[in-house]
């Protein structure tokens, strides 16, 4: 079949049937799409719904350890190994992540930049290994409530 479930972008059944359960991109947790989410957008400073980071009242997270105090940059956790795959949230590519990213936002689905991806109807990419045409879903939202 040519058409791909809205769900999980595989083949062979539409996002009704879906044995796999949606992830929103918004705010992590399962059961309904970022379109439908009616949890704010978190502030990318503080990890707080409410504001965004420009007019954050809160001392920032460090994205590298995940604790206050501090930035990445200053972190005392050693960086992640020269193989780490972590991606940013904003633009899909290695070695930084989305505060830090001066790069156009990219499609969710496809990683092209362009459009968003309930428009993309490019094959989608695997965050694991970055080919198309398959999603590790599993390991794709690892994390993604706290980041």
């Amino acid at each position: 079949q040519n058409n791909l479930c809205k769900n999980c972008k595989r083949p062979g059944h539409f996002a009704r049937e879906c044995p796999n359960v949606g992830i929103c991109h918004n705010c992590g947790l399962p059961g309904h799409i970022a379109l439908e989410c009616t949890t704010k957008s978190l502030c990318w400073n503080c990890r707080e719904p409410g504001h965004t980071a420009s007019s954050c009242p809160n001392e920032g997270i460090c994205h590298r350890c995940g604790k206050g105090g501090h930035q990445a940059r200053d972190c005392h956790v050693p960086p992640p190994p020269p193989g780490d795959v972590r991606l940013c949230n904003n633009c899909y590519k290695q070695g930084h992540l989305a505060p830090d990213c001066t790069n156009e936002k990219a499609c969710n689905n496809c990683r092209r930049t362009g459009h968003l991806a309930r428009d993309c109807t490019n094959e989608p990419v695997c965050n694991l290994c970055n080919l198309s045409g398959h999603v590790a879903r599993g390991m794709l939202y690892a994390g993604t409530a706290s980041s």
